[in-house]
């Protein structure tokens, strides 16, 4: 559940394209592995259930010439999958991406890496990557059917350094980051259940007059039964084509690790509040609705940035096993969700694609979950509360709503196990945790026309905010949370899918995705 994080050096020497390392072991952490040229290797995305981490990383080879180089590493995480549904397969991912800064200036946030073309990389034999045409990650999976953990040692990924603007003589930290991802297939779905959820697509809020559910079988108007009024351009993402969504949803470790690559301005439109010693959410000493990221005992001075760290059990040591880094973020707002995912290269999902990755392509049962038509089973309280292992008190839950008695979010995946059927696990159709229940998701309604597959870029404003427009302006919410009643965690339910509000609130985070390539 934890590996070093090493403090690395990389300086050039006076022999042409050759390098001098000292590796320093430092404290055991648990998250993802770092790096830098001339690097400092630094905790990366962390804190989620199924363990996904780098570590060991090197740089392999620098061409100097060419100014690149080509970084090592170990990529792991636990229970993945690559199976079939029906006639169609899908699969978990690893969305694999780098930091970096220029070194001797703490002052200054991180920015996205380059990577080199796909065919540059090295992937072990049993898996395969897929890299966007934008070259900000690649996307690494099983080549083959199975499941299980999965082990890559000596993942070779290539890094130009040179289209980001850096020289051979910079001395550089970078970082190498994870988040574990899904894909949902191409192919037609259905939208709406026919059933009594508010505001759904069948109610005839959209499509006037139609009371059962409608497939979508493209991604053109022209291509769609319900879509033929002109209310959606093209461009909108509706979820027929292929894409990758976040397994979970993000996690305070997850928001923690965003939050500690910024600037002190940045950092500052990140978090409603800087002050020593206290809890970022309750400005005070004590947990609000178990989000547990807190400032340190000492803030340093503008412009210095923050460290900030996870501190469920209170007694000052960050990011333990039992601080709660696994416990799903709340108080994101919609501005704070963007600049997460735009720092990702990802973005927001649309309503449609929420459906989709609920659903997947089973004809709709009426007022159907995330994990199909069982009845729902709210969790009564939190066993292991902060652990890596927290689960719900009754083993049987599959829903965080209201009622549950759990003060907050619980774990990401905690209904999760190697051996649980779906509708235990509350998973949905290809494997995505928590679309019904837990907390709020910011997603992009329909009544926002101007959405398009835009993606981050990697790289926030000076103030913090995304520089990503994504097209769109608000974000509505979707799934239900632990303050909601639990009929919100229906797939169809639209009760406030067009709220427009940008208030942090302590029942909303969220999940990122990105269209396959």
């Amino acid at each position: 559940m934890k590996h070093l994080i090493n403090k690395l050096r990389i300086t050039p020497s006076l022999g042409a394209g050759s390098f001098y390392n000292r590796i320093k072991s430092l404290h055991p952490l648990r998250g993802l592995g770092g790096l830098v040229l001339a690097v400092l290797l630094l905790p990366g995305l962390s804190g989620l259930a199924n363990n996904i981490q780098v570590s060991n990383i090197s740089v392999a080879s620098r061409n100097s010439a060419s100014k690149y180089v080509i970084v090592q590493f170990d990529l792991s995480w636990d229970n993945s999958f690559r199976i079939t549904n029906g006639a169609v397969e899908n699969w978990d991912a690893a969305w694999v991406f780098v930091k970096y800064r220029k070194s001797g200036d703490a002052n200054l946030g991180y920015f996205h890496g380059t990577l080199g073309a796909s065919a540059s990389h090295v992937i072990p034999t049993g898996f395969k990557a897929d890299q966007p045409t934008d070259n900000k990650g690649v996307f690494i999976y099983r080549s083959a059917v199975g499941t299980g953990n999965n082990t890559l040692s000596g993942v070779k990924m290539r890094w130009d350094y040179g289209t980001d603007g850096l020289d051979s003589v910079n001395v550089v930290d970078f970082q190498v980051l994870a988040i574990e991802m899904v894909n949902v297939p191409q192919g037609s779905f259905w939208v709406g259940s026919g059933g009594i959820e508010t505001g759904s697509l069948t109610d005839g809020s959209w499509s006037s007059g139609n009371s059962i559910p409608f497939q979508i079988t493209s991604e053109a108007n022209s291509g769609n039964s319900a879509i033929t009024t002109g209310t959606l351009p093209a461009a909108f993402p509706k979820g027929y084509n292929s894409f990758y969504c976040m397994k979970y949803e993000i996690t305070q470790k997850g928001y923690v690790d965003f939050l500690n690559t910024l600037t002190r301005a940045q950092q500052v439109t990140r978090v409603p509040y800087i002050s020593a010693n206290n809890y970022i959410i309750s400005n005070g000493t004590t947990l609000s609705y178990r989000n547990a990221i807190r400032n340190p005992a000492v803030i340093p001075a503008d412009p210095s940035p923050v460290t900030f760290f996870c501190d469920y059990d209170n007694d000052g040591v960050g990011n333990e096993t039992t601080d709660g880094m696994n416990i799903a973020c709340s108080y994101l707002n919609e501005w704070d969700l963007k600049a997460y995912l735009d720092w990702a290269a990802l973005r927001p999902m649309t309503e449609l694609e929420y459906e989709k990755a609920a659903r997947g392509t089973a004809y709709p049962t009426i007022d159907d979950y995330a994990w199909g038509a069982s009845n729902p089973i709210l969790a009564t309280n939190a066993t292991d509360g902060g652990k890596d292992s927290e689960i719900a008190t009754n083993a049987t839950a599959n829903i965080v709503s209201s009622g549950s008695g759990t003060g907050g979010p619980l774990r990401v995946g905690f209904a999760s196990t190697s051996t649980s059927k779906r509708y235990q696990s509350g998973g949905s159709y290809w494997g995505i945790m928590e679309l019904s229940g837990n907390l709020e998701e910011r997603v992009f309604s329909i009544n926002y026309t101007a959405v398009t597959n835009t993606c981050g870029d990697g790289i926030l404003a000076t103030n913090g905010d995304a520089n990503a427009t994504f097209n769109g302006t608000y974000l509505g919410w979707k799934g239900g949370s632990y303050a909601h009643v639990i009929t919100d965690g229906k797939i169809s339910d639209r009760n406030v899918t067009s709220y427009v509000n940008s208030n942090r609130y302590y029942y909303v985070g969220g999940r990122g995705v990105r269209q396959a390539p």
